[in-house]
């Protein structure tokens, strides 16, 4: 059986990390697909706290304008891998 290469296991980890504090902050499961306003519990406060909570946990710095502009949680987890130096943010330019 063939294992992931290096990236896949990253950015799967990563997508994981993010889902798994999402899931901790708002006490409900969430899935990657979901779209961030939609989930339950969600206000300005406890999404920056969980920024904040990625920033720490994974050692990163993001950016405001992207993380603002991630539409559903797997997108935020590709602005992290982004940061992370995993994958582009599809649409962003430097």
């Amino acid at each position: 059986m063939p294992h992931p290469s290096p990236e896949t296991h990253a950015e799967s980890s990563t997508a994981e990390v993010v889902r798994q504090l999402l899931s901790q902050e708002l006490r409900t499961t969430v899935e990657l697909d979901q779209v961030i306003v939609d989930l339950p519990e969600i206000e300005s406060v406890k999404f920056m706290r969980l920024i904040t909570r990625i920033e720490d946990r994974l050692d990163i710095t993001l950016d405001d304008e992207q993380v603002f502009a991630a539409v559903t949680v797997g997108d935020l987890a590709a602005v992290v891998d982004a940061v992370r130096g995993h994958n582009p943010v599809a649409g962003q330019s430097e």
